[in-house]
């Protein structure tokens, strides 16, 4: 090489170690995303063994208590039209709470929230750098 030649610099390495880091880092980005994607899955079981427990519980003395007093309402007031009245008062409770719990379910956060946003950025930075 001649003096005053312009030298042409290259990437350490060449080609095979860019190719190296570049598979480095995707490894690195998708581990990154499989953890979250597990965290936010043991999130979700949480809250819906949780859920669960709780219906499974409110249900038995909901219905432990609905029986009780059904007894002892019949017990005080041997007529026909106090059977009448606890149905009608049965009938609009399930309905309340049947709304509720609808309502509930269609408010309800989307699964792996986190994980998606984060994808979304990922996505969006790879649009504008690439």
């Amino acid at each position: 090489m001649m003096e005053g030649e312009p030298t042409i610099s290259r990437p350490e390495g060449g080609l095979r170690a860019s190719v190296k880091r570049l598979l480095e880092s995707a490894s690195s980005f998708a581990a990154t995303k499989v953890e979250l994607v597990g965290i936010e899955l043991q999130e979700e079981k949480r809250n819906v063994v949780e859920i669960l427990i709780l219906v499974t519980t409110t249900l038995f003395f909901g219905f432990a208590t609905l029986t009780l007093l059904t007894f002892i309402l019949i017990l005080a007031f041997p007529s026909p039209w106090c059977l009448l009245v606890l149905f009608v008062l049965y009938t609009a409770l399930t309905l309340v709470s049947l709304v509720k719990l609808r309502r509930k379910l269609n408010t309800a956060t989307q699964s792996f929230e986190a994980t998606i946003t984060e994808l979304k950025k990922d996505t969006e930075w790879v649009r504008r750098n690439l």
